[in-house]
């Protein structure tokens, strides 16, 4: 049933004022209509429509199945009114349109942030939904944020344990995703704002989404309403590989426009290949020929190697693959590198130097560590690890600087909990925190993860070491929730909370555990292991010797933070910040109080120590760590030295940050660092803290070590 709400005969000539009412009646027409097979139907909404769709689901009964394509989480662009319910409309403000480079506008910024402040009231309740939700999203779509509304709309059904919907995002497909073969319209007047505006796209990907699209949804209804298990499919694409579009137009061509030339499909046929003609018949050759092939197909864990091969191509042909994602914030990072196929036309980035790029030589994972961002000094972090990254790969014809013709492509997901994780929000006395558990039954490790003087709560290190083996407590200390917005200084005893709260945990394998910090995190680390009880075996990641930022406090123990000489700063030839000679030396008599006792710890150290930090001097503290612990008869630290390694050393793959904005200066600071170097450090390192922990925690699993 297509259902009018507005602009029609007697109804409403705007969306200012709708009441739920009257999508209740239409919902109760069909369940009685005596051809409709109940007891519950489906709902298909695209744009505001499909925000409607979801605001049915979440108030109306009798709802199975609802399809949203492009839609928003919030209710937009009018009052939405239910009985004794009212959902405001989301803010617009005008003044964000922007005008792209042929004068059109661009409306994708216009609308408030539904999780901050009043947009808050604005968001629909879908979480009281029953129904199972299928979200087709336009990854280019300039009407509004469509993907980072799926986004949170799985996040909020699964935070309140309903079911995880099942979300579709093509790449470079714009807002009005239609049947197939509808032309792409990449701008057209817009009927709220009354002007032209850009809905984004690109002809051909917005044209094979369109395919996939109608196929899926149908799949999906025909699954959840009751119908045939299986339909006609005239694409045969794989829902979750969208590696898929590189090939579908060849399927497109031998399937639907040879195989069922009807009149009615050849005039609709011929509408979408007018507009792309002169591309489609170069491309649609090649991308016959040309065929990206990565291992593991379709998704695998951030921390694991990709491989990365090209099939098809002529003998010794010259090409370029690019590389690109973006981050939750919508920031590009992106890597190219130029290559020549072999004689049999084949190319295994295994074996086969690359020739120049964004890196140069034999870098199997090049594409990725060497991914440079969009906006200066943009550092890759991952905010949702319950959610991917997704990487697009591109092989172009040739070497040309902006790429030639496209001969392939690739969409690959990496993911940041490996099957079977569980992450566990907790809230527990004063904890604030995220604890992860491997796949299996039975006890584990258990591992406390600090980051730095950024704040916040960061998962994605936490997420991933725990798919190794070890169940990890990812612990916030300030700039979360109820926590203090500022780091002013630290009682050690919120830090004992978590500690026994993972000695308590059914799942950890005590009586110890051990400790994970990096930068501030690493300091806090060592007072841990100095002042408090059970901890076995702790890592340092670029840490200080001594107690940094801050005033440290337990019990009636003080100890004074670490002094800096803010004159002592230097600006790199860049004009960035260098802090690296800041610190005051802790060994000189005024600073003594600062040291950390840490001959006073119970369990053994792995420093992780980039030789090229500027943040501060953290071989020096790691050589002063390994003097004064020797010096009280203790065991002498490992200590792990990375030529060329800068401060913020990440599990593997994540592209060196160099220079980044700090979250608690507001400035960009230099980090150093160079990124083949940094990149194989990371690598190293992250197997010798799984090495170190499962030797010392007790852990059965063993780790393959790095090459390096």
């Amino acid at each position: 049933m297509a259902l009018a709400y507005c602009n029609y005969d007697d109804l409403p000539k705007n969306t200012d004022i709708l009441h739920l009412e009257y999508f209740e009646e239409a919902v109760n027409y069909l369940l009685n209509h005596p051809q409709v097979k109940g007891p519950e139907i489906g709902l298909l909404g695209i744009s505001k429509g499909g925000e409607l769709c979801l605001s049915m689901a979440s108030f109306l009964k009798g709802i199975t199945a609802a399809v949203i394509i492009n839609g928003c989480m919030a209710n937009v662009a009018g009052t939405l009114y239910y009985k004794d319910e009212t959902l405001p409309p989301l803010k617009i403000d005008p003044n964000k349109i922007k005008v792209t480079e042929d004068g059109l506008k661009d409306i994708l910024d216009v609308l408030s942030c539904p999780l901050e402040g009043p947009g808050q009231k604005s968001i629909i309740p879908v979480e009281r939904s029953d129904t199972t939700f299928l979200l087709l999203v336009g990854q280019d779509d300039h009407n509004w944020k469509s993907e980072f509304y799926a986004n949170e709309i799985s996040k909020r059904l699964q935070a309140h344990g309903k079911e995880k919907p099942q979300v579709i995002c093509y790449p470079k497909a714009g807002h009005n995703i239609e049947p197939p073969y509808f032309p792409w319209w990449k701008a057209s007047l817009h009927a709220y704002f009354n002007m032209p505006v850009i809905f984004g796209g690109e002809p051909r990907l917005h044209a094979m989404a369109q395919m996939d699209a109608w196929k899926q949804l149908q799949t999906f209804f025909h699954k959840h309403l009751g119908g045939p298990e299986e339909i006609s499919a005239s694409t045969e694409i794989k829902a979750q590989q969208l590696s898929r579009l590189a090939t579908l137009l060849a399927i497109q061509d031998s399937v639907e426009f040879q195989k069922k030339k009807t009149r009615a499909r050849d005039i609709c046929s011929c509408l979408w290949l007018a507009r792309v003609k002169p591309v489609s018949q170069n491309l649609g050759t090649l991308a016959r020929q040309a065929t990206l092939s990565l291992e593991p197909a379709g998704r695998s864990c951030w921390d694991e190697p990709l491989s990365i091969a090209v099939r098809g191509l002529a003998p010794e042909q010259p090409v370029t693959l690019r590389a690109a994602l973006r981050d939750e914030k919508g920031a590009l990072f992106q890597a190219h590198a130029r290559y020549r196929a072999d004689a049999h036309g084949d190319l295994d980035l295994a074996r086969a130097p690359a020739l120049g790029g964004s890196f140069a030589g034999l870098e199997p994972m090049g594409l990725l560590w060497a991914m440079e961002p969009e906006r200066p000094f943009w550092r890759l972090v991952k905010r949702d690890v319950q959610t991917p990254f997704v990487v697009e790969l591109e092989v172009l014809d040739g070497h040309e600087p902006d790429g030639g013709r496209l001969l392939a492509r690739a969409v690959h997901e990496r993911h940041f909990m490996a099957p079977g994780v569980r992450r566990v929000p907790v809230r527990e006395g004063r904890v604030r925190a995220t604890l992860f558990l491997p796949p299996g039954k039975g006890k584990v490790p258990g591992i406390i993860d600090l980051f730095g003087s950024g704040g916040g709560l960061c998962e994605y290190r936490a997420s991933l070491l725990s798919g190794h083996g070890f169940a990890v407590l990812a612990l916030a200390y300030f700039r979360f929730e109820d926590l203090p917005e500022y780091l002013s200084e630290v009682h050690l005893e919120y830090f004992e909370e978590a500690l026994i709260f993972m000695l308590k945990h059914p799942e950890v394998k005590g009586p110890n555990v051990g400790l994970l910090g990096f930068s501030k995190g690493g300091d806090l680390c060592l007072s841990m292991a100095a002042f408090l009880r059970n901890i076995t075996a702790t890592v340092l990641i670029n840490a200080c010797v001594a107690n940094t930022i801050v005033p440290l406090h337990y019990k009636d123990l003080f100890v004074p933070c670490l002094g800096y000489d803010p004159t002592k700063q230097k600006t790199t030839e860049s004009g960035l910040r260098d802090l690296v000679d800041i610190w005051n030396n802790p060994l000189e008599k005024p600073n003594h109080q600062s040291l950390i006792p840490l001959e006073k710890a119970q369990g053994p150290f792995l420093f992780i120590v980039g030789m090229d930090d500027h943040n501060w001097k953290s071989e020096f503290y790691a050589r002063i760590a390994c003097g004064r612990l020797q010096d009280h008869g203790k065991d002498r630290p490992q200590i792990i030295y990375y030529p060329e390694t800068g401060h913020c050393i990440d599990p593997p793959y994540f592209p060196l940050s160099r220079a980044s904005v700090h979250a608690a200066l507001s400035e960009a600071i230099f980090y150093g660092g160079e990124p083949r170097a940094h990149s194989r450090a990371q690598v190293d390192a992250w197997q010798q803290i799984q090495t170190f922990f499962q030797k010392y925690l007790g852990g059965e699993k063993l780790v393959k070590h790095s090459k390096i």
